[in-house]
């Protein structure tokens, strides 16, 4: 199953090929969660419901 990372820019959520199981999107996150943690920087800012796009993570 491919990403689109574009999508999150636009939507705010994760959207892989109009079918989102939670292993995909745990991975989607770890994986941002790790480049995160090794560059850093906040990519993502977070709440319960929302995503949105950091400056960083343009």
């Amino acid at each position: 199953m491919k990403s689109n990372p574009r999508s999150l820019v636009t939507t705010g959520v994760y959207q892989l090929d109009g079918d989102v199981k939670v292993t995909d999107v745990d991975t989607v996150t770890n994986q941002i969660l790790a480049l995160e943690t090794h560059y850093r920087i906040k990519l993502l800012n977070r709440t319960t419901r929302r995503m949105s796009v950091t400056e960083e993570g343009r």
